[in-house]
C-alpha cells in the first residue's frame, strides 16, 4: 500500500462476514469477506464504488451493517453508496454495470427507529 491508500472493514457481531472498502489511488472497491473461508478464497462478492484518486477525507467514509446484520453497506459522506446482502451476496450500488440501484426496503434497514 501506498500513503494514498485506503482501506477500512467492519466484521459483523459473530465474527464471520465483513465490508471492506480499498482505495488504491486509482480505483475504489468495496468487498464482501467470508471470514470463516481459507486465505486467498475470503473475497465472496465486490462492487467497483469509484476510479480515479479518493476525493474525501477518512472521516467521510463509514461501513456499517444493518440491525439484522443481513446487509452491509458502504457510506461516504451519509450516503449509503454500495450493499452487499450477506445471505445471497448480491450487490447494490457502486458504478460497476452488474451492481444494480439500492431498493429504498434494502435502504430502510440501515435507518435507525
Amino acid at each position: 500500500m501506498t500513503n494514498n491508500d485506503i482501506f477500512e472493514s467492519q466484521v459483523n457481531s459473530d465474527g464471520s462476514r465483513a465490508g471492506v472498502y480499498e482505495h488504491d489511488d486509482d480505483v475504489g472497491y468495496f468487498y464482501l469477506y467470508d471470514l470463516t473461508r481459507t486465505e486467498g478464497q475470503k473475497v465472496t462478492a465486490a462492487i467497483r464504488v469509484s476510479v480515479g484518486p479518493f476525493r474525501y477525507s477518512l472521516d467521510d467514509l463509514a461501513i456499517r451493517w444493518s440491525g439484522n446484520e443481513r446487509f452491509v453497506g458502504l457510506f461516504i459522506k451519509n450516503q449509503l453508496c454500495a450493499v452487499f446482502d450477506a445471505k445471497s451476496h448480491e450487490a447494490f450500488g457502486g458504478e460497476s454495470e452488474h451492481s444494480g440501484s439500492i431498493p429504498e426496503s434494502i435502504k430502510n434497514t440501515f435507518k435507525t427507529p
